[in-house]
């Protein structure tokens, strides 16, 4: 309405609505998009002063639309999302949480000053997938830590595995504890009966969303669903005042409206068409030599023959359901790694959300079409085909270190926001044992923190870090220099 009521801007974006853009950026991005890239200013003459009353109706939708009192848009990512939860419910507190969480996690437990408490994810050994506690491991923690402020949940892991929320959720509210789920890889969840329950209406008190993963929204644009029965939407408002920017990009804010529309309209349509593409490709893959895939949620339900027949057994993870349009293929028959893979999919046209040790992850949204199933399903054939024979040395790629027995977590000695904004020490590897480590340290795969703030550093950690890199592996979270690896420590007052 701004753009087209033709006003001349006086004020930011100093691009003045592309008319100041390098020729070539208007060129690629296009001069309307630009024309839309507008700061807080009068929307229409039917809105109050600013676009503060257009977001409060969008917001209301959209908490309408996905089963919450309130809602925020966010233009921070989900990491906003998560750290304004753990801000919000557990600053100063104990929080339960698996150690596999997000990286966010870690910050959002060094911004609010918690103390962590964490709840260890096991690996099936049929997959070598890392699967969430399960959900007796949740109620120890729980009751050996009654005095928690609140429960994080990761709904669902990046590979679509989705815990039994419901039951987890009512067991901490039982325990007078928040239950906040870091539902960035589940914005499509409630839209389709296939599709696991959004975390809103499996009890979550606090949920933040990635609209951008898996609908519509652009990218860094997401959400964070409430109710108030716990955690006060003022509580949750002002923290978000503090952490989130106070320029937020009209394009990402109006890409969360779209989304939420597009979900409510045609939501249920669209993901019945993204997970029928889903199980073609499902049924296409089992037909390849060397390839295999993680079974659709028909087969792990009701057994093969209901299916595609996947050869890759489901992991025995008691109640988790799957989701759908998680493509999860397994590559060790063609005797490269899911990293060779991936980069070999590339040079066929295709870019996979990511590649494990003996698997790559393709994300069937509904974004795709025909074309595009068409175009996986031949890289596919080709990856089978032409993939063997580059299984040399350079292709394979194996799994670094032995990802199923990682080191026990050493002692927490400092809280994890005192260790990280101490005074830091880097010293080598091979002699940080009995430190406390100040930042966290993460082997990929499997993607857990074998160190983490305010540990202790133990013997058992540092020779597996050793051994991780000896083998090629990658481990973030180090420093580097000629003398190699290096960990930072916290150096507190006197030492």
């Amino acid at each position: 309405a701004y753009r087209d009521a033709k006003i001349i801007p006086f004020h930011t974006p100093g691009h003045k609505q592309g008319r100041g853009a390098p020729a070539d950026w208007v060129a690629g991005l296009g001069r309307t998009a630009l024309s839309l890239d507008v700061s807080d200013v009068l929307a229409a003459p039917a809105w109050d002063d600013s676009w503060t009353a257009v977001l409060a109706v969008a917001e209301g939708l959209a908490a309408r639309a996905f089963g919450a009192d309130f809602c925020h848009f966010l233009v921070n990512g989900t990491t906003a999302g998560v750290h304004a939860m753990i801000l919000a419910a557990a600053a100063g507190r104990k929080l339960i949480a698996a150690r596999n969480s997000h990286r966010s996690v870690i910050g959002g437990i060094i911004l609010a000053d918690a103390w962590p408490v964490f709840v260890e994810p096991v690996m099936d050994p049929t997959t070598g997938l890392w699967l969430p506690p399960p959900l007796q491991a949740w109620l120890r923690a729980m009751d050996e830590h009654p005095d928690a402020a609140a429960v994080l949940v990761t709904y669902p892991t990046y590979d679509g595995a989705a815990l039994d929320l419901p039951a987890l959720a009512q067991a901490a509210h039982e325990r007078g504890m928040a239950v906040l789920v870091d539902e960035a890889h589940g914005a499509h969840f409630g839209l389709h009966p296939d599709l696991p329950p959004r975390a809103m209406a499996a009890g979550a008190d606090l949920s933040a969303q990635s609209p951008h993963k898996l609908l519509s929204g652009l990218t860094q644009s997401s959400w964070l669903l409430g109710r108030s029965t716990r955690i006060s939407p003022e509580a949750t408002a002002a923290v978000l005042n503090v952490i989130q920017t106070t320029s937020p990009s009209a394009l990402l804010l109006a890409s969360l409206d779209v989304a939420r529309r597009q979900a409510v309209l045609d939501g249920p349509q669209l993901l019945d068409e993204a997970i029928s593409r889903a199980r073609t490709i499902r049924r296409h893959v089992e037909t390849l030599p060397g390839l295999v895939c993680l079974p659709s949620p028909e087969v792990t339900e009701a057994g093969a023959e209901a299916g595609a027949g996947c050869r890759w057994p489901a992991p025995a993870a008691g109640s988790l359901r799957w989701d759908p349009t998680k493509l999860l293929i397994g590559v060790g028959g063609l005797g490269i790694s899911g990293f060779a893979a991936a980069r070999l999919l590339r040079r066929f046209g295709v870019q996979v959300e990511l590649a494990g040790a003996g698997y790559v992850l393709a994300l069937i949204t509904l974004g795709d079409t025909g074309e595009t199933v068409t175009a996986l399903c031949q890289a596919l054939e080709r990856l089978a085909t032409e993939g063997p024979a580059l299984g040399d040395g350079s292709m394979r790629e194996a799994a670094p270190g032995n990802v199923s027995g990682l080191p026990p977590p050493g002692r927490q000695l400092m809280r994890p926001r005192a260790a990280a904004l101490s005074p830091l020490r880097l010293v080598p590897l091979s002699r940080a044992h009995g430190l406390v480590a100040a930042d966290a340290v993460c082997p990929y795969p499997p993607g857990i923190p074998v160190l983490y703030p305010g540990e202790e550093v133990s013997q058992e950690a540092v020779e597996y870090l050793q051994d991780i890199l000896r083998q090629g592996g990658e481990v973030r979270g180090l420093a580097w220099d000629s003398d190699g690896p290096k960990v930072r420590v916290a150096a507190p007052a006197g030492r």
